[in-house]
């Protein structure tokens, strides 16, 4: 069995795992726990045409697993993250945070990847401060109300061999 990272972190904080089963869902054929030194959830699983596994979820730790990341560093309380994980289970190959300064969790994703090798990510989730910017123009700029709904999308680079935002957009009205 294959760790991402380190086993959890303390008795009384999260950490995230995934496992695959066997077809019967009887037999582990591998896990892997997710994440660093204070909470961390995984939210969703996709996987792709390739069997690489993606992951998206919340993270308050200051030492997440970072890889190739667009963000390396923890902006608020906690921070939305996404990462991939090789098919197999046997490494790491992206994960970043994403966040402004106040609290983002990701609930959804959709991975892309094509037989040229082209990745896409589309991540779903909330946040209730500022997200981070693109050099693509995204909607509303500032917070809507007390918390707002977000959509990122990651594509990878293949020129400079690493992953950009490439759009961000927030959705939400003046309430909560």
């Amino acid at each position: 069995l294959q760790a991402v990272s380190s086993a959890p972190s303390a008795p009384t904080k999260w950490d995230g795992f995934v496992m695959k089963l066997n077809a019967q869902g009887t037999e582990v054929l591998w896990c892997a726990y997710f994440g660093g030194n204070d909470d961390d959830e995984v939210h969703d699983i996709d996987v792709d045409d390739f069997n690489n596994v993606w992951i998206a979820g919340e993270t308050s730790s200051t030492n997440f697993p970072c890889v190739n990341a667009t963000q390396d560093t923890l902006h608020g309380d906690s921070d939305a993250f996404v990462g991939w994980i090789k098919q197999g289970g046997i490494g790491l190959l992206f994960s970043t945070y994403y966040g402004g300064d106040g609290n983002e969790t990701a609930y959804g994703l959709y991975a892309y990847s094509d037989k040229w090798g082209d990745h896409t990510l589309n991540v779903v989730g909330k946040t209730d401060g500022e997200l981070p910017e693109t050099s693509m123009p995204y909607w509303e700029q500032g917070p809507g109300g007390g918390t707002d709904a977000f959509r990122a999308v990651f594509d990878y680079v293949w020129s400079d061999a690493v992953w950009e935002q490439t759009e961000m957009w927030r959705y939400g009205g003046t309430g909560a």
